[in-house]
């Protein structure tokens, strides 16, 4: 895809070289919805970054394809500062982009 950066093992962007050995699924399962993200926390700073692969849900997201790409977790959709990010906390900023983006 044109624009997108690939994150990968094999290239300087890769995982091992920006993230923790740790990261935290975070979802939103209320109604009929199983959806769920991944989060990275960052080498020496205090952000997480949360990644969402809409093709596996079959979601349509306009725009979302200028985002970086980390494969196979999906698209950054959001970069939280804090130290611990919680499965509460990280849930309900997920649940708050996925109704930004008019998928729930």
């Amino acid at each position: 895809m044109r624009g997108r950066k690939d994150f990968n093992k094999q290239g300087k962007l890769g995982m091992e070289t920006i993230y923790e050995d740790f990261h935290l699924h975070i979802g939103y399962y209320e109604s009929v919805y199983d959806l769920e993200a991944i989060a990275f926390k960052r080498k020496g700073i205090h952000i997480w970054d949360i990644y969402f692969e809409p093709n596996q849900y079959d979601k349509v997201i306009a725009g979302i394809e200028k985002k970086e790409y980390l494969n196979p977790f999906g698209y950054k959709i959001m970069a939280v500062p804090v130290q611990e990010l919680t499965y509460k906390d990280g849930a309900q900023r997920f649940e708050q982009w996925l109704k930004e983006n008019d998928l729930i």
